[in-house]
């Protein structure tokens, strides 16, 4: 019994005259970042990024092509926002982990510091 696969859609690239005369609009003000509804992360600050340059295993960047290939968008988009991604995350960890230790900081209850033992192992005790 075979299974048939089907075929997934993979957005397709905007063709170039259509990037050529969104640019145009762009450069001439005939579109402005007031017709998106969250202007403030979907227009680019470019006078606020810094051309990096990174050196990367060939596979990796394969990888990623064929990810943001996926996607219908550039690989270094795709990276730049997994990276926003990650850091978000991070962040919010990073966040949770404070405001839990600040809890712990508050708490009464007792605090048993580990002290190796001579055996290697770790135990508990008052200190």
């Amino acid at each position: 019994m075979s299974k048939k696969s089907t075929p997934r859609a993979v957005p397709t690239r905007t063709p170039h005259d259509i990037l050529a005369q969104e640019a145009a609009d762009w450069d001439a003000r005939r579109r402005t970042p007031t017709e998106f509804e969250d202007t403030a992360d979907a227009v680019p600050r470019v006078q606020e990024a810094t051309a990096i340059s990174i050196r990367m295993p060939n596979a990796l960047l394969r990888v990623l092509k064929k990810f943001a290939e996926r996607e219908g968008i550039g690989y270094q988009v795709l990276i730049k926002r997994w990276l926003d991604d990650r850091i978000r995350e991070e962040r919010d960890r990073m966040r949770r982990n404070r405001s839990l230790s600040a809890a712990r900081e508050r708490s009464s209850a007792p605090r048993f510091p580990l002290v190796d033992r001579d055996d290697g192992r770790g135990h508990y005790q008052r200190g």
